[in-house]
């Protein structure tokens, strides 16, 4: 049973880009064995998963005698191979005191962490600079392909997570602290333009289209438009992935949730203004069941509302 170690205690797209790595590995290799150092906060998403066996909690603000239980608990087992995804001082002496033939790191590494590993993960070579398909590059050296396959969830997961009704568009519209910036100012017209487009009510579809309900879902209170189902502060970072995985599209900024809905394999229309969706969007780019759009001046009010409920028309007709 091959066993790895994946260092990447944060953040919670990081996390969710770091977790298509890790489906490749369980869909090659069913019987690996996959431990994870995460921060705590974070820990409940890898929980959901059917993907992590083993999770190792992570406190940044912890003290030193703290971090060093953990490098203790790291030492306790034997691995056939680390992967240092976060690439920073603290994983790299993780990786330091791990026992493993094989330890890896990825090349734009900062704080010296390179210095930890015995193999350095290069950058594709097809030119592509995504955050999956940079970390894609970790498996062909422990001999699998570079493969991506939707995130699966343990079935006690996905019965205890809210339920949505079905078909339904589910609404990010925040983003997080200092990211404001990247918060499209137009999801209540664009919820409007869909409910009136459609003739729709909360439990009735009337039209030529197979629009489902809409939801609104934040970790903040909002005051959620009339007309749609509201899920803010309704749903815990655990309950995020299964709760996500059971609507029909995915609306939202370059936003954790947004990153989930494409890992999952639901249909996600990301907007983007002053990050580049080649460097995060939905992955995989290619799929038609994702669209990524972007203002060309790089500021989110840019996008139309009209663009934007066009893309929509495309992902559900």
């Amino acid at each position: 049973m091959p066993r790895y170690l994946f260092l990447k205690p944060s953040s919670l797209g990081d996390i969710v880009h770091a977790l298509i790595v890790a489906q490749a590995i369980k869909t090659q290799q069913p019987n690996s064995h996959i431990t994870w150092v995460v921060r705590q906060n974070f820990a409940p998403i890898l929980e959901s998963t059917a993907i992590v066996d083993e999770i190792i909690t992570f406190n940044r603000k912890g003290s030193p005698l703290e971090f060093f239980r953990l490098l203790m608990k790291i030492r306790a087992q034997k691995y056939d191979a680390v992967l240092d995804m976060q690439g920073l001082l603290r994983t790299g002496i993780m990786n330091l005191f791990a026992r493993a033939p094989l330890k890896l790191c990825r090349r734009d590494q900062r704080e010296g962490a390179q210095m930890f590993a015995n193999k350095i993960v290069d950058f594709p070579t097809n030119g592509s600079r995504h955050a999956v398909d940079l970390l894609m590059e970790f498996l062909p050296p422990l001999g699998l392909k570079k493969e991506y396959s939707p995130l699966k969830l343990k079935p006690e997961a996905i019965s205890s997570a809210p339920k949505l009704p079905d078909g339904t568009i589910l609404i990010f519209p925040s983003s997080r602290g200092k990211w404001a910036q990247k918060e499209w100012p137009f999801m209540r017209e664009l919820t409007a333009e869909i409910l009136n487009e459609q003739k729709y009510s909360p439990t009735v579809c009337i039209g030529p289209a197979s629009f489902g309900p809409i939801a609104w879902c934040s970790d903040e209170k909002l005051d959620v438009p009339t007309g749609a189902l509201d899920f803010c502060q309704k749903v815990t970072l655990g309950q995020l992935l299964p709760f996500i995985s059971q609507a029909a599209l995915v609306i939202g900024n370059d936003a954790g949730p947004t990153h989930m809905a494409a890992a999952l394999g639901v249909p996600t229309l990301g907007l983007y203004g002053p990050t580049k969706p080649q460097l995060a969007g939905p992955y995989p780019l290619t799929s038609s069941r994702n669209i990524n759009l972007r203002a060309s001046s790089k500021k989110m009010e840019d996008i139309s509302v009209e663009e934007v409920f066009g893309s929509v028309k495309k992902l559900l007709l």
